[in-house]
């Protein structure tokens, strides 16, 4: 493998993502406003309609990295380039049913059945030798497996896009570690590949999202962030460390996760809006969302160095503290969102 070739490209990819979106949202919002604005229901942040829909431009830049990388990156394996034709095709269509849903509401069903097939198409192309725990489990069963994480993790994305610049702050250096591990410790740079125009795109993006956003990024954007950065993640943990792929993203799995079963256990519809999340509630407390993501974004800093030293660790031990300091700080945090802001502070010095 050609590290500097690999790193070098995935540089480029996310400078030409981020000015390309920067460049190709404000050529959208015309139709945006028209066809795609987000109302005001019991989930919402935000106080007045708001259009949504720019994952449109970030998914451009997405495809035509992927199209570049295919056709030119000869530090790719044939298998590398097997994947991000997939995950290119997988990545528009996974787009096109959140532009739908942007538009208007689509049925549970629908949705989700669209999203295990896309789903399933990634795991298919996916090297029989890429396993999590070295043939264990029976492929088929790691798969089905693999299969859950990635459908919560497309799903768990776009319940973290709640609020004004959340998502920049939980991908952005989500990302950013995984191009960077990707390149120095992967056998091949895919994930960084994969990863860097979902960085590059987020930042063109963050400064129509900026609160008060006048733009969302929408199903359309964020079920590619999910469907894209959950393999990536998948991919880490198979070449590199399971541990690791579960600590960079700790925050967010751990607030939707949590949410989840609370509202499993009291007998909600988990499917319908609502307003508990620990971010959400952070604001209910008077947190501000400059604090909330704020907060977000120093936490997913510091994952991103628990993860690393988990991908490099030497022995169990090491991982093992790597992922309880992570735990604990991903507890301290969800915590502070349910005091007010005077009180969080306390809570965070304990």
């Amino acid at each position: 493998m050609n590290v500097g070739s690999g790193f070098n490209f995935a540089i480029l990819a996310a400078v030409f993502a981020a000015v390309f979106s920067f460049v190709a949202i404000p050529a959208l919002l015309p139709f945006l406003r028209r066809h795609a604005v987000a109302k005001v229901n019991a989930r919402s942040s935000h106080k007045v309609p708001t259009p949504q829909g720019a994952g449109i431009a970030l998914v451009a830049g997405v495809v035509g990295v992927f199209a570049t990388a295919i056709i030119f990156a000869p530090f790719l394996t044939m298998s590398d380039r097997m994947a991000l034709a997939a995950l290119g095709a997988g990545a528009v269509l996974i787009s096109a049913i959140g532009f739908l849903d942007d538009v208007r509401p689509l049925p549970v069903l629908p949705h989700v059945g669209g999203q295990l097939a896309l789903i399933g198409l990634m795991l298919y192309v996916t090297p029989s030798y890429i396993s999590l725990f070295d043939g264990a489990l029976p492929l088929v069963v790691e798969r089905l497996l693999a299969a859950v994480a990635l459908f919560w993790m497309v799903n768990l994305t776009n319940f973290i896009d709640g609020l004004d610049w959340l998502t920049v702050a939980q991908f952005v250096p989500v990302a950013v570690v995984l191009v960077v591990l990707s390149a120095f410790a992967m056998p091949t740079p895919l994930v960084a590949v994969i990863m860097a125009p979902i960085l590059g795109g987020l930042i063109g993006f963050a400064p129509y999202n900026k609160p008060v956003a006048k733009l969302f990024l929408g199903d359309t954007g964020s079920l590619v962030i999910g469907l894209v950065g959950g393999y990536a993640l998948y991919r880490v943990a198979a070449d590199v460390s399971f541990f690791a792929a579960i600590i960079i993203p700790l925050y967010a799995i751990s607030d939707t996760s949590i949410t989840l079963v609370r509202r499993l256990l009291k007998g909600e519809k988990i499917w319908t809006p609502h307003r508990s999340f620990f971010f959400q509630r952070a604001t209910s407390m008077g947190w501000s969302v400059y604090q909330v993501v704020g907060t977000v974004a120093a936490l997913n800093i510091y994952l991103a160095f628990w993860g690393w030293v988990a991908a490099h660790a030497v022995s169990n031990s090491v991982t093992m503290i790597a992922f309880m300091m992570s735990l604990g700080a991903v507890l301290v945090t969800l915590r502070a969102f349910t005091r007010v802001p005077a009180e969080a502070l306390a809570v965070s010095n304990l």
